[in-house]
């Protein structure tokens, strides 16, 4: 299912989109999705900072335990 958005631009951007025959709909698509994929490479690259100061606080010395703990329980 889609949706309906509408965006005020100027007149003159309006006849140089038609002149040069550019595809609205599909730049303003494609803009948008870029402007997800960028926020949640934001929100993931946040996550992963998160991520390294909790690994920081256990030690390099408990986490190489742990994994050796897991794959001798395999």
């Amino acid at each position: 299912m889609s949706v309906l958005i509408t965006a005020r631009i100027p007149k003159e951007l309006k006849e140089e989109l038609k002149k040069y025959s550019i595809n609205i709909s599909q730049v303003v698509r494609k803009a948008l999705e870029e402007a997800v994929y960028k926020k949640k490479l934001e929100e993931l690259g946040r996550y992963q900072e998160i991520a390294r100061r909790m690994l920081m606080r256990i030690g390099k010395d408990r986490i190489a335990k742990v994994i050796r703990e897991i794959r001798d329980e395999a």
